[in-house]
């Protein structure tokens, strides 16, 4: 009995498996970016939506509705005392910008702020813990805000705006994608 070696792969067979690695990377890789991208795009249009969506209206009425947010200051500052907003027949509409001016719904604007820079930061550091922070964070906008509205709109014809769902969606939008960036396995581990 004579003893045969064992045949080496041709050069074109180990030439075709290194391909099919290289392939197989390049594919991996392509879906990585895709998603990043994907990522990307949800943080940062969440966080220019949640920014926009405060020029637009947030309340309309028919009707004459006051909200008033008093402050203890003398009436000689005019930019420190009473401060309130009549929607009246002059004034059908008022922006978000608006209601934050006359110290309506605090807690909610502050946590639209605070989710709008999480959205930002989330764009430039790539850590698991804050894109699950930021996913979490997102429901406590949407949570407030029909624990906030104000009593008014319940009882007049006052109704809301635009600018109350673009704000409502543009939590939706980052949530998604800070969940999305925290599970693709894409950030570093905090």
């Amino acid at each position: 009995m004579t003893h045969r070696p064992a045949e080496q792969p041709s050069e074109t067979a180990a030439l075709r498996k290194r391909l099919n690695r290289l392939e197989a990377e390049f594919d991996k890789h392509t879906l990585q970016e895709a998603r990043a991208r994907a990522v990307t795009a949800g943080l940062s249009s969440g966080a220019v939506a949640l920014f926009l969506s405060m020029s637009l209206p947030w309340v309309r009425s028919g009707t004459e509705a006051r909200y008033s947010a008093r402050t203890d200051a003398p009436t000689g500052d005019w930019w420190k005392s009473d401060s309130s907003l009549w929607l009246g027949g002059d004034q059908s509409v008022a922006t978000g910008w608006e209601l934050f001016g006359a110290g309506v719904m605090p807690l909610f604007f502050f946590s639209v702020a605070v989710l709008g820079v999480l959205a930002v930061l989330g764009l430039f550091v790539e850590a698991r813990g804050l894109s699950l922070s930021t996913a979490w964070f997102s429901v406590v906008p949407v949570l407030l805000a029909p624990v906030t509205w104000p009593v008014y709109a319940r009882t007049t014809s006052m109704e809301a705006g635009p600018g109350v769902t673009v704000a409502l969606v543009a939590c939706l939008v980052v949530a998604v994608a800070a969940y999305r960036a925290s599970h693709d396995g894409q950030t570093r581990s905090v």
